[in-house]
């Protein structure tokens, strides 16, 4: 069953908690990755100039974010705090985007994160091409407006 969640702007105290949620997540989803490649203070980095999103439950725990690169409306960075998982956080971070379903959002999801590119499956999203990144290789991938 879903989670009840509010989705609101990202304001600055809430910094600490999405870099902890960014870390845990991409450790246990980046698998091939070493651990030394996750830098603390490298979400603030990425995501400058983004519009981000929070997730939080009715209890004001953050369980997951939402960023993206406004002026074509790149998904850059969607993540749900691993124990919240699989509770229906991801897809209402996702319809809270402006214009869920009448704009065209894209995104990259790295190849080898088989549950992402289930998850956004699931989503709607549709593969548009196969690229290769400093990351490995990923799908470009499109949620149709």
């Amino acid at each position: 069953m879903p989670t009840p969640v509010i989705v609101r702007p990202a304001s600055e105290h809430d910094w600490p908690v999405l870099e902890l949620i960014f870390q845990l997540s991409r450790q246990a989803a980046f698998h091939w990755q070493s651990s030394a490649d996750f830098i603390q203070g490298q979400l603030r980095a990425q995501s400058e100039g983004e519009c981000i999103w929070v997730a939080e439950e009715n209890d004001g725990r953050i369980v997951g974010f939402v960023s993206v690169w406004p002026a074509n409306d790149f998904i850059h960075h969607l993540y749900t705090a691993p124990d919240r998982q699989g509770l229906g956080i991801g897809p209402a971070l996702l319809r809270a985007l402006p214009d869920w379903g009448q704009r065209r959002y894209t995104l990259k999801c790295l190849a080898l994160n088989l549950p992402a590119r289930r998850f956004y499956d699931r989503q709607g999203f549709q593969a548009l091409e196969l690229g290769d990144g400093e990351d490995g290789p990923y799908w470009l991938l499109a949620h149709p407006a």
